[in-house]
């Protein structure tokens, strides 16, 4: 009995690691897809000014 419930504890503790991961992964590529998005919209800028600017 109490050899189930360590394993059971452990595979509950094992869940959660998981669970915690994807979770920073998720956090992680919207903050990530976030800094892209302004990546693009500031080189889009560059190139309208650019073009404005050019003659």
């Amino acid at each position: 009995m109490i050899g189930n419930k360590a394993h059971v504890l452990v595979r509950f503790r094992k869940i959660r690691c998981v669970n915690m991961l994807l979770l920073l992964l998720v956090v992680i590529e919207k903050s990530n897809g976030v800094k892209t998005q302004k990546m693009f919209r500031l080189v889009r800028i560059k190139k309208k000014h650019e073009q404005l600017t050019r003659p």
